[in-house]
């Protein structure tokens, strides 16, 4: 995959892709040992492969977007290969959230795919390969899209919740978070009562209190 998808053969490349990455995803969630070499150029190759279908529709390229960040999870959390200059000097977030950014892509991009990206970035966070002030400007646009257009996933919520807290802490600036709409989805989360437990409630409300503070 040298460049992104054109001509007739893009369904039949898709599939292949799509078996690779499943293999991929197996193989980095089991016991088979991977060298540091292998494993750098295996994450590499993912950030590429998300690079390159950024602009690409259709189920295949979900099922793939989803099992390549199942698999750069896979690698950060069996194997402490990946380093925070490594993540920082290759742009990695920047790349993972270009798969997101144009939105029409969102229609295409399956919920599964938003609790995989949302997975592996926490994980990257808690190994403090990325916790930068610009870092998390960068991801609120993406969260506040996911929580609006999937309101009811469990998962989804929690990541995104945590993630959003962890941006109330490092950015200074709270027009920036006010900007990006967090507390709409939030606030209607409250609201609803829907799928909301009592600890979630009040990471909710800590949330929006720290922002709408004077």
């Amino acid at each position: 995959m040298g460049e992104e998808y054109t001509g007739v053969d893009e369904d039949v490349q898709l599939k292949a892709v799509y078996s690779i990455w499943l293999a991929f995803r197996n193989i980095t969630c089991g016991t088979a040992a991977i060298n540091k070499d292998q494993a750098v150029a295996l994450f590499d190759t993912g950030i590429d492969i998300i690079h390159q279908l950024k602009s690409v529709e259709g189920q295949f390229t979900s099922l793939i977007l989803e099992h390549v960040f199942c698999t750069l999870d896979n690698i950060v959390f069996a194997y402490n290969y990946i380093t925070k200059e490594h993540f920082q000097d290759k742009g990695i977030l920047s790349k993972c959230l270009d798969a997101f950014k144009k939105d029409d892509t969102w229609e295409c991009r399956s919920e599964n795919v938003f609790v995989s990206v949302t997975s592996f970035l926490k994980r990257c966070l808690a190994e403090e390969l990325w916790d930068h002030s610009s870092d998390f400007e960068m991801l609120l646009p993406i969260l506040v899209i996911g929580l609006k257009k999937f309101p009811l996933n469990d998962r989804i919520q929690n990541i995104s919740i945590t993630l959003l807290v962890g941006a109330c802490r490092m950015i200074n600036d709270k027009k920036i978070i006010e900007r990006s709409n967090a507390m709409e989805p939030l606030a209607v989360f409250l609201a609803s009562g829907n799928n909301i437990n009592e600890a979630k409630k009040i990471k909710i409300r800590s949330f929006i209190h720290k922002i709408s503070a004077p």
